[in-house]
C-alpha cells in the first residue's frame, strides 16, 4: 500500500492532532483511493502495473483491457505501447496514468527529450496526487547527468509533501546511488520510526548496510523486510537480497559461494517476477543464468533489458554474449560493432570481438566485408597466393570466410585492445596467450594448405609414374609376343627340312643312297656367337646349366624405390617420407645396372682365343 494512496489520516501525524487532518496535497480522497498502487515509480522507468486497480476511473472494460494490454506490449514494443497510451489519453485525460506511460514508452524508444517533456508535464499537471512522475523525472534527470537538478526535485518534493513516506524513500534511494550511505540511513530509520515495517525503508537501509560492507546487517535487514505479510514477492526487496549475496559469495571458498549463487539465482527470479520493467533486475539475472548456462533465457532477458533501457550499455554487451553462447555468431558480432561505434573508448569490446572472431565461423554476406581490417590480398602477401586456390582449399567450406582471414582478423582485434587499454598483470597475461592461440592457428591452416599442395603434386607424379610403367610393361609383352611368334616361325622352317633329310626320297630298285658326309666338310659354329652354358658338356663333373636372373632396369628401380618412399613417408609424417624417400631413389639411380649377357665373363675365352690365334698367325 504506497503512502499517497492510503488513508486520509496521515501515519506520521502525531497524536497531538485530536482528529484526523485532511492532507491538503493528496487530492481528492475518493479518486486516489480507486489506485492503492499508483504512486511508486521505480528509479528508471516506474511502475508498468501502475494502473491496474484504476478500473472506476476509465469508462468501460473495454478501454480497461486496451490499458492492461498496452502495459503488456510496454516491455518489448514501446513504440506501439505508445500509440495505445496515446489514445487513452486524448480520451481520458484525467487518465494520469496514461499520460504517464506514454512519457515512459517515449523514452524507451530513444527519444529521451520527448520522453523528459512529457514527464515533466505529467509532474506540473498531477504532481500533487501522482508521486510516481516526479520521482521518474527525477531519476531521468540523474541518468541525464544533472544530479544536483534530481537531487533538488525529490527533495523539495519530499518537504513539501512529507507525510508521504514514498517521497522519502525515494529520496534515500538517491542518496544511495550519491553514495552518502550513512545520511540514507539516517533517513531509513526515521522512517522506520514512523512505519517500523515499511518494506521501502528497509530497503534503503539494507542496502547502505551493504554499500559499507556490513553484510551481516544487510542481510538481517532485507530478511526481516521479506517476512512482512504479503511482501515475500517483493521485486525489489529480492533484487536488492539477490546483489548482497552475489556480493557475499566473492572471496568465499568454492562451496560456499556456489550456495550463495544458487540462493542469488532464487532471489533473482521472483525479483524478475515482480519487476519485469526494471532493466538493472533483468540484466543481473540474465548474468547469472548465463554463467549458469541458460543462454537462451538470458537472450531473452537482455534483449527486453536493451529495449527498456536502450542507453544502458551493459544490456546490450549481455545481449552480445548471450547471442555468442546461444550459436547466433552473426548477431553477435553485429550487436558487439554497434557497441564499439557508439562506445569506441570501451575497450573490452574489442577483446570480445577478437575471442569471437577466434572461435567462431562466419557465413559469408553479399555486399559486406567481414573482416574490415584484413583483405584476402593483404593474407596472399604474407603467407602466399597459392594457398587460396585449388586444392588448398578444397577441404574448405566455401558459404564460410576464409580461415586465415578471420584468425588475422581477431589477432588485430586482440593487438588493438592489448595496445588502447591499461591492463593489470592477469589480463595482459591472458590477452597474450590468444594472440598466441591465433598466430598458432594460423601457422596450423597455412600447412595444412601446403600439405595438401605438396600431396597433390606427389600424387600427380605417381600417377604420371604409374602410366609409364603400364607403358613399358605392355611394350615388354608385346615384344616377348613378338619374339616367340619369331622363335615359332624359326622352328617351323627348321622342321621341314630336319623331316626330309630324315626320310630321303628311295631311288628305282628300292635302294637308298648311302649319306654322303666328311667331318672335313662339315661348318663348325662360330665360339664368339655361341652361349657356353647352352652348349650340353661330355663332362660329367660339369655344372649344369643354370638360367641367368631376370635383369631389373633402372627405371623399374626408381619407380620401386619412390613409392615404396612416399608411401612409408604418408604413414610415418609428410616431411620425413619425403626425405626418405628422395634419398632411396637417389641411392637406386646411382647403383651400376647388372651387365647384358653378351658382355658376361663367359665370352672371355673366346676373346683369348682370337687373341691368341692372330699371334700364332703372325
Amino acid at each position: 500500500m504506497e503512502a499517497e494512496a492510503g488513508p486520509v489520516v496521515a501515519p506520521d501525524s502525531g497524536p497531538a492532532e485530536p482528529a484526523p487532518v485532511e492532507v491538503p496535497d493528496v487530492g481528492v480522497a475518493a479518486v486516489v483511493a480507486e489506485a492503492p498502487d499508483a504512486g511508486s515509480a521505480r528509479a528508471d522507468i516506474g511502475r508498468v502495473d501502475a494502473g491496474k486497480l484504476v478500473e472506476p476511473l476509465l469508462p468501460d472494460e473495454a478501454t480497461k483491457t486496451r490499458f492492461e494490454a498496452a502495459l503488456k506490449k510496454a516491455l518489448d514494443d514501446p513504440a506501439g505501447a505508445e500509440a495505445d497510451f496515446e489514445s487513452i489519453a486524448a480520451a481520458n485525460p484525467t487518465f494520469y496514468f496514461a499520460h504517464y506511460n506514454a512519457a515512459l514508452c517515449r523514452m524507451r524508444r530513444g527519444d529521451k527529450a520527448g520522453g523528459m517533456s512529457r514527464l515533466q508535464q505529467v509532474h506540473d499537471q498531477f504532481g500533487s496526487v501522482f508521486h510516481g512522475a516526479t520521482e521518474a523525472l527525477a531519476w531521468a534527470k540523474f541518468r541525464d547527468g544533472d544530479k544536483e537538478g534530481a537531487e533538488q526535485l525529490l527533495k523539495s518534493a519530499m518537504d513539501q509533501h512529507d507525510r508521504v513516506l514514498d517521497l522519502r524513500n525515494a529520496y534515500g534511494r538517491m542518496l544511495l546511488e550519491l553514495r552518502r550511505y550513512e545520511q540514507a540511513a539516517d533517513l531509513s530509520m526515521k522512517t522506520l520510526k514512523k512505519d517500523e515495517v515499511n518494506v521501502a525503508a528497509m530497503q534503503v537501509l539494507g542496502w547502505s548496510f551493504c554499500k559499507r560492507e556490513k553484510m551481516g546487517l544487510c542481510l538481517l535487514v532485507l530478511g526481516n523486510a521479506l517476512k512482512v505479510p504479503g511482501e515475500e514477492t517483493n521485486g525489489m526487496t529480492n533484487y536488492l537480497a539477490a546483489l548482497a549475496y552475489l556480493k557475499y559469495a566473492k572471496g568465499a571458498q568454492k562451496l560456499t559461494a556456489e550456495a550463495r549463487v544458487r540462493r542469488a539465482q532464487g532471489y533473482l527470479e521472483k525479483a524478475a517476477a515482480g519487476l519485469p520493467d526494471k532493466p538493472e533486475v533483468l540484466i543481473n539475472y540474465a548474468r547469472v543464468l548465463l554463467d549458469r548456462g541458460n543462454a537462451q533465457k538470458a537472450l531473452v532477458l537482455s534483449k527486453r533489458a536493451t529495449v527498456l533501457r536502450p542507453d544502458l550499455i551493459e544490456g546490450w554487451v549481455l545481449k552480445a554474449v548471450s547471442e555468442r553462447d546461444s550459436g547466433d555468431y552473426a548477431s553477435s558480432r553485429s550487436t558487439f560493432l554497434k557497441i564499439l561505434e557508439e562506445n569506441p573508448d570501451r575497450h573490452s569490446t574489442l577483446y570480445n570481438l577478437g575471442i569471437l572472431y577466434l572461435d567462431h565461423d562466419f557465413k559469408r554476406v553479399p555486399g559486406k566485408e567481414l573482416c574490415p581490417d584484413v583483405s584476402i590480398d593483404d593474407m596472399k602477401q604474407e603467407v602466399g597466393s597459392d594457398l587460396f586456390d585449388g586444392i588448398a582449399i578444397k577441404h574448405l567450406d566455401k558459404a564460410m570466410i576464409d580461415p586465415l582471414q578471420r584468425l588475422r582478423q581477431a589477432s588485430v582485434y586482440l593487438e588493438r585492445f592489448r595496445k588502447s587499454a591499461e591492463l593489470d598483470t592477469e589480463r595482459a597475461t591472458e590477452v597474450e596467450k590468444q594472440l598466441r592461440a591465433a598466430n598458432k592457428a594460423i601457422r596450423s591452416e597455412t600447412k595444412k594448405r601446403g600439405r595438401q599442395i605438396k600431396r597433390a603434386a606427389r600424387q600427380k607424379k605417381k600417377e604420371a609414374r604409374r602410366k609409364k610403367r603400364m607403358e613399358r610393361e605392355a611394350k615388354k609383352k608385346k615384344e616377348a609376343a613378338a619374339q616367340a611368334a619369331e622363335e615359332a616361325a624359326a622352328a617351323g622352317e627348321a622342321g621341314a627340312p630336319a623331316d626330309s633329310e630324315s626320310n630321303p626320297p628311295a631311288e628305282a630298285g628300292g635302294q637308298v643312297k648311302p649319306e654322303v658326309g666328311s667331318e672335313e666338310g662339315a661348318v663348325a659354329p662360330d665360339p664368339a656367337t655361341v652361349d657356353p652354358a647352352a652348349v650340353p658338356s661330355d663332362d660329367p663333373a660339369a655344372p649344369p646349366a643354370v638360367d641367368s636372373p631376370a635383369v631389373v632396369g633402372p627405371a623399374e628401380g626408381e619407380d620401386k624405390g619412390e613409392d615404396k618412399g612416399e608411401d612409408k613417408g604418408e604413414d610415418k609424417g609428410e616431411d620425413k617420407g619425403e626425405a626418405k624417400s628422395a634419398n632411396k631413389g637417389a641411392a637406386e639411380e646411382a647403383e651400376p645396372s647388372p651387365a647384358d649377357p653378351a658382355e658376361s665373363p663367359a665370352s672371355e675365352p673366346a676373346e683369348e682365343s682370337s687373341d691368341g690365334s692372330e699371334r700364332e698367325e703372325k
